[in-house]
């Protein structure tokens, strides 16, 4: 993939088009007091939103076409191109695995709270779907596999795995199929899916 620099300030103007909500959320569940252990698990949970989208942004001046003091001496445009694809990959997954590291965090704080027995099946999939069932909130199970799905790629570059789980995956209208054996692509791999509806 290669990013032009409009593209890239189209990423960060979908970005700042969410990051004043996330502000105010976090405002609302923020204590007067600093003590982390006292913290509202809410308030955690979007300060930790915050900070990978505020990452993701910083992390795409470069290729904003802005001018700046170049750290390595790159002889063609088609190496500078790569090196770009490359680093976007990269600020992309590692986005994406921050998001997910807060969804897992915050599934099984509720599993806690709820006093649902985690301990009989510990793995995130089957703590999700209690914490949705008690909480009555079934609408969000294909959102959440599909974002699980998307992160449990990363161990094969990208390459979707897991057989019991290919299909065709449907959120807000859009849709992509999970191919066992072939790559993720389509709508759930772009800044609309991953920073606006995830957010």
């Amino acid at each position: 993939m290669t990013i032009n620099h409009e593209e890239a300030l189209d990423i960060q103007k979908a970005i700042c088009s969410v990051i004043d909500r996330l502000k105010d959320a976090y405002k609302a569940w923020h204590p007067s007091t600093t003590s982390y252990a006292l913290k509202d698990v809410r308030s955690c949970i979007f300060e930790g939103l915050l900070k990978s989208l505020n990452n993701y942004f910083i992390a795409l001046i470069p290729l904003r076409g802005i001018e700046m003091t170049p750290i390595l001496s790159i002889d063609s445009e088609h190496t500078a191109k790569s090196l770009s694809a490359e680093y976007l990959t990269y600020c992309k997954l590692a986005y994406l695995l921050n998001i997910w590291v807060l969804v897992e965090e915050l599934f099984r704080d509720i599993v806690s709270h709820l006093g649902l027995p985690e301990k009989e099946d510990p793995s995130i999939k089957k703590v999700i779907k209690s914490c949705l069932a008690v909480c009555k909130l079934n609408r969000w199970v294909d959102f959440l596999t599909i974002l699980r799905l998307m992160r449990n790629s990363f161990h094969n570059n990208g390459v979707h795995t897991s057989k019991g789980e290919a299909g065709t995956y449907t959120w807000n209208g859009e849709s992509t199929t999970f191919e066992f054996g072939k790559a993720i692509s389509g709508y759930f791999v772009s800044e609309k899916f991953l920073v606006v509806e995830v957010q």
